[in-house]
């Protein structure tokens, strides 16, 4: 897109710089005229090249906006994972302590027959 750009600014100094040069050399109608009609085709072509550069800003910002949903989602991930983890190390604390107090209960039950 760049290179496209460039191409066609360049186009537009050498036809400023060869319109230039020709009103000063003669004024020729039909050479007037022919200046007239590269310099609007130029102005076409500039436009163009705009809109594909419009189109190319929005295709990123689209990109942007699904990288962005992507990481919201991966940090929902993140988040989720972090509490089934906390939640495990949880579980598996409160079972510790039950079958710690079940095991001291069996001891106990044990001792007294």
């Amino acid at each position: 897109m760049a290179s496209k750009a460039l191409l066609f600014l360049s186009l537009i100094v050498v036809l400023l710089i060869a319109s230039e040069e020709g009103m000063e050399g003669s004024r020729e109608e039909g050479m007037e005229e022919t200046l007239v009609e590269d310099m609007e085709t130029v102005v076409v072509d500039i436009e163009t090249v705009m809109e594909d550069m419009e189109t190319a800003v929005e295709d990123m910002e689209t990109e942007e906006e699904d990288i962005v949903a992507m990481v919201a989602a991966t940090e929902a991930t993140t988040v989720a994972a972090s509490g089934v983890v906390l939640m495990l190390v949880r579980l598996f604390k409160l079972s510790h302590r039950v079958l710690s107090r079940v095991t001291k209960s069996r001891k106990m039950m044990h001792i007294y027959q």
